[in-house]
């Protein structure tokens, strides 16, 4: 404390809200495919609010075989490559 000042007493009230966020299902429409001629469809279930698409840890960059639904839960490669498998 600093020469000439006197210590304060502050009340107060801090609130903290929390959530749990729930682990999202996915399903893919094909789990063995021929490259070049076939499509996946992967849907993601969850009850969060947003859906972010991650491709080996980083955020998908969509191509042009690439289609997402409005909701942002679908995602749709068609055709699928070998380029497409993540790790």
């Amino acid at each position: 404390m600093e020469p000439g000042t006197s210590p304060e007493t502050v009340c107060g009230e801090h609130n903290l809200t929390s959530s749990l966020v729930s682990v999202p299902t996915l399903l893919a429409s094909n789990t063995t495919v021929t490259e070049n001629e076939d499509a996946v469809v992967m849907t993601c279930y969850t009850d969060d609010s947003s859906t972010n698409w991650l491709f080996n840890a980083t955020s998908l960059q969509l191509r042009e075989r690439m289609k997402l639904s409005q909701d942002h839960r679908t995602l749709t490669i068609d055709p699928v490559r070998r380029e497409d498998a993540g790790n």
